[in-house]
């Protein structure tokens, strides 16, 4: 997986979070269960969940982007900071946010 963007969006209420798939089988292994969706956590560690029952209950493409929208309750991400997201006990690098 690799994260194409991380965006705050909604009025500053949401985290846009894109990724492509480089490996369908590899992101399956990851993505399919809510308990290790990608977790956003920001300088602080301070942690954005995804909401409740999130997953992918289908097939994933390689090569193709998807997108999820989280809850930026309390207004935790914000335009500019640094951030990293974890994939199960997987840190990618961190990003910028847009």
């Amino acid at each position: 997986v690799r994260v194409r963007l991380v965006a705050v969006t909604a009025g500053g209420g949401m985290v846009d979070f894109r990724y492509k798939v480089l490996d369908a089988h590899k992101a399956m292994q990851v993505l399919k269960d809510h308990s290790t969706m990608p977790v956003i956590v920001d300088d602080s560690g301070a942690a954005i969940h995804g909401p409740e029952g999130m997953m992918h209950d289908r097939a994933l493409e390689t090569g193709r982007t998807y997108f999820v929208h989280y809850p930026n309750s309390g207004g935790i991400v914000h335009k500019g900071d640094q951030v990293t997201v974890v994939l199960g006990g997987l840190k990618l690098p961190p990003v910028t946010v847009q």
